[in-house]
């Protein structure tokens, strides 16, 4: 039981497990697999695991709460859908089976919570029917958990795309910049579901940031978290896993810092520097031009650092497109307010573009 009176599950994973006990089981077959249906004993619910490394950070208590009330007024609640780390079970008689591997939620831990709740106070049977997968591992969970929740709004894209740092280099790279202590936004970058205390950007405003700054070199789709996970592999491999490309995302986040300050941001709300809106507009302004570019190096003379720093945030035109705006995408009138501003007072070495033909992220989206 937590403080508030509701149970939940383990957050330990251990290797070894106690057993579980599925009653009214029977074996079904579901997209050309095998797998077990069945209720979960009352007493064994606590022995299901929950990994937290690809699994959302909290529960509700509120939803755990409605849902346990469901329970007791004898509602059906849909099953858990869950993983065994093995495939060692016993059969004890035609509808009752024991599961003697570790058996993790891959979803379904707020159900969980509830029937444990329910459980508790001894009062009634839960009867939370699980679908299990037998032979599994974390790996096969991590894609599962994605496929199952990335038609639902409730776990945040974020989430996806910090699940996604194992399988892809390019996404590995972006995470593990933000956990490095000499970087801008390091424990200040959002992979979960919701924001701490002290993290000023969610995940995905850093990788589209980063899609869009090297947008010359390939062009991805970025409509969800798989593509930007995707769009930010092919990107890195466009490098030959260079360590380029990791270094211009650091120097992108220190030129704002620079110019903006981001190190000593105390109203989150009213640092539009750091809005989704205006990095990738920026970043796309610096991919397009080639005075920024030594190669694949990202570089920004001092003039044009000193000409960028100048630009007016305060601005309430600047503030309204990036405040009103709910779009993480450039913003073409802001694009054009910040070329202008660079380019005003020059009449040689203004912004060239880059030559090359590419198609627009926005276009591919």
């Amino acid at each position: 039981m937590n403080k508030n009176g509701s149970a939940k599950p383990s957050k330990e994973m251990n290797d070894k497990s106690e057993p579980i006990t599925i009653i009214s089981a029977s074996l079904i077959e579901r997209n050309g697999e095998v797998v077990l249906r069945g209720v979960i004993h009352r007493d064994s619910l606590m022995n299901l695991q929950v990994d937290r490394s690809y699994q959302r950070e909290e529960l509700t208590e509120t939803k755990i709460s409605k849902l346990a009330e469901a329970m007791r007024q004898g509602e059906t609640v849909p099953d858990i859908d869950a993983s065994m780390r093995g495939e060692e079970w016993e059969a004890v008689d035609d509808h009752t089976v024991i599961l003697k591997d570790p058996v993790f939620v891959v979803d379904g831990q707020q159900r969980l919570s509830a029937a444990m709740d329910v459980a508790s106070s001894g009062n009634c049977d839960p009867s939370l029917g699980v679908l299990l997968h037998m032979g599994k591992n974390r790996a096969w969970e991590v894609d599962r958990f994605e496929i199952l929740n990335s038609t639902q709004t409730r776990v945040a894209p974020d989430i996806l795309l910090r699940n996604s740092v194992e399988k892809y280099p390019g996404m590995n790279v972006l995470f593990n910049i933000t956990n490095d202590e000499n970087f801008v936004l390091y424990h200040k970058v959002c992979w979960n579901q919701n924001m701490k205390v002290g993290e000023l950007i969610r995940s995905t405003a850093l990788v589209r940031a980063a899609l869009y700054l090297h947008k010359q070199v390939g062009s991805y789709s970025m409509h969800g978290a798989r593509e930007m996970a995707l769009a930010a592999d092919k990107i890195y491999e466009e490098f030959g896993h260079s360590i380029q490309f990791r270094k211009n995302i650091v120097y992108f986040f220190d030129l704002v810092d620079e110019c903006w300050d981001i190190r000593n941001i105390t109203y989150v709300r009213e640092a539009v520097h750091i809005k989704a809106l205006f990095l990738t507009t920026l970043a796309k302004v610096l991919s397009d031009h080639q005075n920024f570019w030594k190669q694949q190096e990202l570089f920004v003379e001092v003039s044009l650092r000193r000409k960028l720093k100048q630009f007016n945030l305060m601005d309430p035109t600047v503030r309204g497109i990036i405040k009103n705006s709910q779009s993480s995408q450039p913003h073409d009138e802001l694009y054009k307010m910040i070329v202008d501003h660079l380019n005003s007072g020059r009449r040689t070495y203004r912004l060239r573009p880059v030559l090359d033909e590419i198609t627009d992220f926005d276009q591919a989206s």
